[in-house]
């Protein structure tokens, strides 16, 4: 009798040769299954967690993939396969919440806001973006909080000799923090 991790590897490797095809759609789904498969064998696999987050991430899976990298976290904190593909769904996260032709109002800020929070690099642009979309929805209080906030840090995050707040050139007095425009007073 073989063990159920000898049974599972060649659908590991079938799983890396179908990412290799460009077949990603199969290939999550494979890794979906051998997950499930190992999770019932009482098996856990910081190699096949992190490759499951990183196709994952090939097919915009940004949320899955930052929690299979983090169950990848829990088994080896040195996975460098899971530091990846948790980099990877930051920037993802990250670019399009920094999108210029992002609605203010875009119901995906805060799911994208809470994925940078869970990778640790929430940061001032996104906390801007944040509150631009809560100026945008009339939460005037929570933008004012998270604006102040910033306005806090920003010192920090500034580049040097450059002043963190300049003004919108099409908005007189509005303030543009960080590029991040629309973003009024309260």
């Amino acid at each position: 009798m073989t063990s159920p991790a000898h049974d599972l590897f060649p659908r590991f490797v079938r799983a890396r040769a179908l990412e290799e095809q460009g077949r990603h759609d199969e290939a999550l789904a494979e890794y979906r299954e051998l997950l499930e498969d190992a999770r019932s064998s009482d098996l856990t696999s910081s190699s096949l967690l992190a490759a499951a987050a990183l196709a994952a991430l090939r097919l915009d899976e940004t949320e899955e993939a930052v929690g299979l990298a983090e169950a990848a976290f829990r088994f080896d904190p040195l996975s460098l396969d899971a530091w990846r593909a948790l980099d990877l769904a930051a920037a993802q996260a990250g670019r399009r919440l920094a999108a210029n032709d992002r609605d203010a109002g875009d119901p995906e800020t805060p799911r994208l806001y809470h994925l940078l929070v869970r990778a640790g690099r929430a940061d001032a642009r996104s906390a801007l973006a944040l509150a631009r979309f809560h100026e945008a929805r009339g939460d005037r209080a929570v933008a004012a909080a998270l604006r102040d906030a910033v306005r806090v840090i920003a010192r920090d995050v500034a580049p040097a000799g450059e002043p963190p707040f300049q003004t919108d050139p099409d908005v007189p007095g509005a303030p543009v923090a960080f590029n991040v425009p629309g973003i009024g007073e309260a």
